[in-house]
């Protein structure tokens, strides 16, 4: 009869422990499927500041542009003036 609890106890730790590597490896796979959802997230977030700094700089060169025409045209006025 002892012998049974032993085969009995052996089987139940066998149990418990595969459960335990299920339990880590489903952990395991919930992780690796986070770190790609993060790496995806990761590289679309780097894709749109790419876009918003060639956004800005567009920007940026379209004011300086809009500054100059006006400079240009307030010379053109004052020449026209001192004549």
């Amino acid at each position: 009869m002892e012998s049974c609890s032993i085969y009995i106890k052996l089987i139940l730790e066998f149990a418990v422990s595969f459960s335990q590597a299920v339990e880590l490896q489903t952990l395991y796979m919930e992780l690796l499927t986070m770190s790609g959802d993060y790496n995806k997230f990761l590289g679309q977030l780097h894709k749109n500041m790419e876009e918003l700094k060639v956004l800005m700089l567009y920007h940026v060169a379209l004011c300086l542009v809009e500054d100059l025409l006006y400079l240009l045209s307030y010379t053109k006025l004052w020449e026209k003036l001192a004549i």
